[in-house]
């Protein structure tokens, strides 16, 4: 089996040139949990929702079962701004979350 490597930049830059660049896109922040066999797999996700379809722009697989934390959250959001520098997208973004609520 090959392995590749996907730079989630890349991917959330060519997203970015394809959307509007104001709203009515959403910032998303999900995260899923569930067991495949033994494993845990545990992903938190920045992604985009336009027009019905959310797209994922970065993601993180967390070694853990349960919610994410506000560290992990703050870091995935770090690489977001890390991407799309503040002057090249809106001052303030509308962003739906449902990452859960611990600290």
């Amino acid at each position: 089996m090959r392995a590749f490597t996907i730079d989630q930049a890349d991917i959330a830059r060519t997203v970015g040139d394809l959307l509007p660049k104001e709203p009515p896109w959403v910032l998303t922040l999900n995260h899923t949990n569930w067991k495949l066999g033994r494993a845990e797999i545990n992903l938190l996700v920045l992604g985009v929702a336009y027009r019905g379809l959310a797209i994922p722009l970065f993601w993180k697989a967390l070694p853990k079962a349960g919610n994410s934390n506000m560290h992990e959250r703050i870091a995935l959001m770090d690489r977001y701004f890390d991407t799309f520098p503040s002057n090249q997208w809106p001052s303030s973004w509308p962003i739906a979350s449902s990452s859960g609520a611990n600290g």
